[in-house]
């Protein structure tokens, strides 16, 4: 799917690839109730170069699978997840911080991929709980 959507990137331009990015990226609720970040993060998409999307895009499609080194890192790891992510579904977070040895999860309500722009008080809580947390 990354392929395809790197060559519609070249052909339709990034304002297509936000049209479909979109609503992967912010929850529902977000894209009927606040216009202004959804324009935010089209114009972020669409500030791009087109060679860096598609680049992008194939970068993700053929990059190696690296599940099997979860267990090797040996630092606390936050890992930060939307309720209603859709690229990276709560379910596949779950699996990194079982397989990260000293790993929290903290799940975003009401947020998709972008929950550090949908839900920024509990975002920044998140890491602000997981900061407090580490010993020196």
């Amino acid at each position: 799917a990354r392929f395809e959507m790197a060559q519609l990137a070249y052909r339709q331009g990034a304002g297509a690839i936000a049209e479909i990015m979109i609503p992967k990226l912010l929850s529902p609720a977000t894209i009927q109730t606040r216009p202004e970040l959804v324009q935010r993060v089209r114009t972020m998409i669409e500030g791009n170069q087109i060679s860096g999307i598609a680049g992008d895009l194939m970068a993700m499609a053929e990059r190696p699978d690296s599940r099997p080194l979860l267990t090797q890192i040996s630092c606390p790891i936050q890992i930060i997840v939307g309720e209603l992510d859709l690229p990276t579904p709560p379910a596949d977070a779950r699996l990194m911080a079982e397989r990260i040895p000293d790993a929290r999860l903290a799940v975003i309500p009401g947020a998709g991929h972008l929950s550090n722009l949908e839900q920024p008080e509990l975002f920044n809580e998140a890491i602000r709980s997981f900061g407090s947390n580490l010993t020196r």
